[in-house]
Order: C-alpha cells, then sequence, then structure tokens
C-alpha cells in the first residue's frame, strides 16, 4: 500500500510528446545533424538538418508522429514568421522597382516557373484548380536555405544582398499568383464572384494593414531603446513576429505574407531613422 501511495500519480505509460518536447526534441537532433554533416566540408550543414529530420519524422523511424507535429505547429509559425521578418528586412521596395534587371530577372523566372508547373500539372492530369495552386507556390524560394548557407559561409557582399531580395520577391510573387490562385478556386467552387473577388483581396491587404500596425508600433518602441540595449530590440522583433502572426491568425489574413511585410516596413524604418 504504501508502494502504491508513492507511485499513483506516475503516468501508466510513456506519455505522448507535447509541443514543447517535440520542438526540443527537433531543435536537439537537428543540431547532432549539422555537426555530424560539418564534418564533410563539402556538405551544408543543412543538410544534415534535414536528414535528421527525415529519419525521426513520421516517414523515418517515427519518433516523431502526426500529431505531435500538429501540436507543435504554433511553435513552427514562430520560427518561419522570424525567418520570413528577416527575409523581408533585405526586402526594399523602392529599390528593387529601381533596379530595373533585377525586377526583370524576377519577374521572368517567376513566371515561366509558374507556366512549366502549370503545363506539367495539367499534363499529368491534374484537376485546373490544384495544378494552379501547385505552380503558385512552386514559384516560391526557400529563405531558411538562402540565409544559414550565407551565415554558415560568411558570405556577404552585393551578389548575396541581391540573392535575398531575388528570393524575397519570389515569395512575394508566389503570395499574388496564390491569391489569383485562391479566386480561381472560389470560382471553380461555384463561390459568388463578390466572395471570390473579395477574400483574396482581404487576405492579402489585411496582411499588410497587420503588418503596417505592428511596424508602426514596435518602430516607435524601438526608438526608445539606447544604443547598448540591443536584448531588448531583439526581444522586440520576436514580440512583433509573434503578435503579427496572432492578429493574422484572429484576422484570417495571411499569415506567412503579414511576416514578410513586417519585416519589409521595420527595414524601411531603419533605413529612414538610420
Amino acid at each position: 500500500m504504501a508502494v502504491q501511495s508513492l507511485t499513483h500519480f506516475l503516468p501508466a505509460a510513456w506519455p505522448p510528446l507535447n509541443g514543447m518536447a517535440v520542438f526540443g526534441l527537433l531543435l536537439a537532433c537537428g543540431v547532432l545533424g549539422g555537426l555530424l554533416t560539418a564534418r564533410l566540408r563539402w556538405l551544408p550543414t543543412i543538410t544534415g538538418f534535414m536528414g535528421v529530420g527525415l529519419l525521426i519524422g513520421p516517414s523515418g523511424l517515427g519518433l516523431v508522429s502526426h500529431e505531435a507535429l500538429a501540436d507543435a505547429q504554433v511553435l513552427v509559425d514562430v520560427a518561419l514568421g522570424l525567418i520570413l521578418f528577416k527575409l523581408g528586412a533585405t526586402l526594399h521596395p523602392v529599390k528593387l522597382l529601381r533596379d530595373r534587371p533585377l525586377l526583370a530577372t524576377s519577374l521572368v523566372e517567376s513566371l515561366v516557373t509558374f507556366a512549366a508547373i502549370l503545363g506539367l500539372m495539367l499534363w499529368i492530369g491534374a484537376p485546373a484548380v490544384v495544378a494552379v495552386l501547385a505552380a503558385a507556390i512552386a514559384v516560391s524560394s526557400s529563405p531558411a536555405v538562402l540565409i544559414h548557407v550565407a551565415e554558415e559561409l560568411h558570405a556577404h557582399g552585393p551578389v548575396l544582398d541581391k540573392t535575398k531580395a531575388l528570393v524575397a520577391s519570389n515569395n512575394v510573387l508566389s503570395f499574388l499568383l496564390f491569391t489569383m490562385a485562391l479566386l480561381v478556386a472560389l470560382l471553380g467552387q461555384h463561390a459568388d464572384v463578390q466572395t471570390a473577388l473579395l477574400l483574396p483581396l482581404y487576405r492579402m491587404a489585411g496582411a499588410v494593414a497587420v503588418a503596417a500596425a505592428v511596424a508602426r508600433a514596435v518602430t516607435w518602441i524601438a526608438g526608445l531603446t539606447r544604443p547598448d540595449e540591443e536584448h531588448l530590440r531583439f526581444a522586440l522583433v520576436v514580440s512583433a513576429v509573434m503578435l503579427t502572426l496572432g492578429l493574422a491568425q484572429a484576422l484570417h489574413v495571411s499569415g506567412l505574407f503579414a511576416g514578410l511585410a513586417l519585416g519589409t516596413q521595420i527595414g524601411e524604418a531603419d533605413d529612414v531613422h538610420g
């Protein structure tokens, strides 16, 4: 009886991983994979991150289930928001519009990619709505890969700046094309024309409005900090990204586009005040 009284509060079986545990496990295993990959000079560490993720994920050993990943989705969203924020800070719309070669390159490669994937999807017999959505998603580039590899190689200079601007513009065009694809999808589902037109516009414009409001507030607070309060500005960035994502989710607008727009608007504010 004494033993039972001491152990009745212990779990009867190994408890399932919650969101925090999953996120911690992913980070720890990712670092381990990166360290192992770093021993090979010709292979970037992000390859190790992806390899370990595949190994412990549902398609591998199953240490992390689909349900556990779903529970950790909010943490993944914050990480993506921070990445898009950092990328958006490198995108200066006015400078991009003035850089005609870079703008033309972005438009051509995005439209060619969209047309190629759209044609391929239609050729294999995919429904038109699925083909348009897949083509719009294919236009986007991975900011996480670019930022990580650039920092790992200590790369800097005008070529990297233009590459970041190109990746950021690709993602903006992808969001725009996806919004147009959403219009096609709504019309394909026999939605009324007013809903089909206003819903995509609301998701995009609402994301920009949320980012603008948060950026304005954060920029004002950042102006109150002193040069030696770098840690406070970092905390302010994290809070801005989380607030933007939370408001975007509450208002049913595009959270990823809001994160990118937040970085763009704060980056412009820094240029003005800097």
